[in-house]
């Protein structure tokens, strides 16, 4: 549902028709009560209305989410459970650091072929710690890299890396800024979860990045051999 909103405010046209998928997507969030999800497209909208600024008004919307993220933490604003998304002393985000340590401990204890599975080797690696936090069955790591490094030790973990470095770089490259906002927005949703190879969001995530790099500069594009359709 994240995905499916940037994808709408970033790329969609005319722009009414985007911001109304925009909208849906964030009462659908909203109603979930996922705090990562809603933040990444947050994020999103902020991008994409950025990216519509000159420079000064840029940095002048930065600022002011800046003092917006600083007033919701000092407590001025009651946002409710999306209010704790940074705070470390709630139940959930206990919880996650406590799956991001066994997560840890597993590629630690398995740096260069990983584990079978970070579900089976939790199971069996359970602390008393977790057990506290109610966590009875971990499934995934709650982070792309992390997860990358339990399964798939330290190549699974440069793999993970050069996978989001490189799109990075070709992106940049073509100045394709709509497709890295997008890309940028699902790394951060996978700083805190797993969802990267889900296919709701693995699939349309490509999607959004060709259609990006195809309405990039028709002067940096010019320097790519295209095929010739009569060839």
């Amino acid at each position: 549902m994240a995905l499916g909103g940037a994808l709408s405010v970033l790329l969609v046209r005319p722009g009414w028709l985007g911001a109304l998928g925009f909208v849906g997507a964030g009462l659908g969030l909203w109603a979930s009560g996922s705090r990562a999800a809603l933040l990444g497209l947050l994020l999103a909208g902020g991008l994409a209305f950025a990216l519509r600024l000159p420079r000064f008004w840029r940095v002048v919307l930065g600022l002011g989410i800046v003092v917006a993220l600083v007033a919701s933490l000092s407590g001025r604003f009651d946002l409710g459970r999306f209010g704790t998304v940074l705070d470390l002393s709630y139940r959930t985000s206990q919880q996650r650091l406590e799956i991001w340590r066994i997560a840890l401990e597993a590629f630690r204890e398995h740096p260069i072929s990983g584990v079978v599975s970070l579900a089976e080797y939790s199971s069996n690696h359970l602390s008393e710690r977790a057990r506290e936090l109610s966590i009875t069955e971990i499934s995934h790591a709650h982070n792309l890299f992390l997860q990358a490094l339990a399964e798939g030790g330290i190549l699974g973990g440069l793999g993970a890396f050069f996978w989001v470095a490189g799109a990075t770089w070709l992106l940049l490259h073509l100045r394709a800024w709509k497709g890295l906002a997008l890309l940028g927005v699902v790394v951060i949703l996978n700083l805190a979860d797993y969802t990267f190879f889900n296919a709701g969001v693995y699939y349309p995530l490509w999607i959004g990045l060709a259609w990006s790099i195809s309405c990039s500069s028709p002067s940096v594009n010019s320097n790519f051999d295209r095929p010739d359709p009569l060839r």
